[in-house]
Formats: C-alpha cells, structure tokens, sequence
C-alpha cells in the first residue's frame, strides 16, 4: 500500500507537535532515531530523497 505523500506530511507534523508537549526528551527504545522537529525532519527526508512518516497521537490529560 502506497500512501499519498501529503497524508505522510499531516501525519508527521501531528506526531511531532504532539511529542513535543508531552515530554522534552523521552527515553527512546529501540534504534530508531526519531526527529521531534518538523522543519528538522522535513529537511533530512528531503536531503535523502525519503518520505516523511508522521505519528498522530493524542496523550491524555
């Protein structure tokens, strides 16, 4: 399944606004390197030619 690279963006720039305020700096798990800055991501996927995949995830409270 390919997705439409726009809903990859709205995703993206959701999962970061959202991390942001829930926490400075979590403990990441796994080898991941995830980017909290969307101008920060949006920069590197375009320097290595890739998409961006966005997280939306409300924390409660």
């Amino acid at each position: 399944m390919i997705l439409h690279p726009m809903l990859l963006t709205v995703f993206a720039i959701a999962a970061l606004t959202s991390t942001t305020f829930a926490a400075e700096n979590p403990i990441e798990l796994g080898k991941v390197q995830w980017l909290r800055d969307y101008d920060q991501a949006a920069t590197q996927a375009k320097k290595s030619n890739r998409s961006l995949l966005v997280l939306f995830q409300e924390v409660p409270g």
